[in-house]
């Protein structure tokens, strides 16, 4: 059984992560989309505006089956 993998892009994102850091979710990503070709990611609430998350759901909205 897969398991889905969740990767915090908090520190990252908000530049407080070290290099160590930086690496590590290079890894965890990495790993996730090479074994299931997808990770669930949080932490980007706080970096990507919320006008820009409604923008994209609105454009993708007449492609969903």
């Amino acid at each position: 059984m897969m398991t889905l993998n969740t990767i915090d892009l908090c520190s990252y994102l908000s530049g407080t992560s070290t290099p160590e850091q930086d690496q590590a979710v290079a890894a965890e990503l990495r790993a996730a989309y090479s074994s299931i070709g997808f990770a669930y990611l949080k932490g980007w609430e706080s970096a990507v505006p919320s006008e820009l998350v409604a923008r994209v759901f609105e454009l993708v909205s007449p492609l969903q089956l």
